[in-house]
């Protein structure tokens, strides 16, 4: 991590000739250099800002890191989940069959129930949802945030906790 860090009242006592070091020069030197060294502070509280912009990915675990360092910072409830989640059974042909060495459980020794499902079923309006607290009231402010930190053409929605 790189810092950014400057003390300009150490500097000109530093690099300002020893012979000119009056206090009186000293103080006019540190108060025309007052204002660089304000937006130099300034410029390192943003830079750190936008290092925890860059370390933010669409991944879900660092979007829930993200919405619940802004809107749910000691709880932490705010959660994603997938829009449609089904329980999928393999399919193999028969030459792929398991080899009689493996363990099996008995409910996999009994033939199961297959579901064919169409492809509209697993089309859904949402590609993933946002779980959060009732408490948390700026949907506004949540969907901003996850519009400019989620992966492109990904839609969402935002639902109660509770309901």
């Amino acid at each position: 991590m790189q810092s950014y860090s400057v003390n300009f009242v150490n500097l000109v006592r530093y690099v300002f000739p020893s012979k000119l070091r009056k206090p009186r020069m000293i103080g006019w030197l540190t108060t025309l250099l007052k204002p660089l060294q304000d937006n130099q502070d300034e410029f390192v509280s943003w830079s750190g800002g936008v290092r925890y912009d860059m370390a933010i990915t669409p991944q879900v675990i660092y979007l829930e890191k993200l919405l619940n360092d802004k809107f749910d910072e000691v709880l932490r409830r705010i959660y994603i989940d997938d829009a449609i989640s089904f329980e999928s059974n393999e399919l193999r042909m028969k030459l792929e069959e398991r080899r009689s060495s493996e363990l099996r459980m008995k409910t996999e020794l009994e033939p199961s129930k297959f579901i064919l499902r169409m492809r509209s079923e697993f089309q859904s309006e949402y590609d993933f949802i946002v779980y959060k607290p009732s408490s948390v009231t700026n949907e506004s402010l949540m969907s901003a945030y996850l519009d400019r930190h989620k992966a492109a053409g990904k839609r969402y929605k935002i639902k109660d906790i509770n309901g």
